[in-house]
């Protein structure tokens, strides 16, 4: 993981068990050590149950205020059906757990 990132590891365990979140992931530059200093936070997110619709946009804009950038969220669902094989494996590939239920 990136060295200059910044967890508040407990506001983060909070916010996950407030949306009911299974996983929290991070993928892209900052779990490979590759993250410049304007580069954004990569996470996927696994819920217990559904996706939780709208809220998804709260819970989006909460992590970017707990990590204090711009927050690119995804579910890992959505990236498990991804028809693109390349991206699908560029990303669950190289990733970090940072939450788990």
């Amino acid at each position: 993981m990136s060295t200059d990132l910044v967890i508040d590891h407990e506001r983060l365990a909070d916010l996950c068990r407030r949306y009911q979140v299974a996983t929290l992931e991070l993928f892209g530059s900052r779990a490979q050590g590759r993250a410049r200093p304007d580069s954004d936070v990569d996470l996927l997110v696994t819920f217990v149950g559904r996706t939780p619709g709208l809220a998804f946009v709260s819970m989006a804009e909460e992590l970017e205020a707990i990590f204090g950038c711009r927050v690119d969220l995804l579910t890992r669902g959505d990236v498990e059906r991804d028809e693109n094989p390349l991206r699908r494996e560029s990303i669950l590939g190289a990733t970090e757990i940072l939450y788990a239920a």
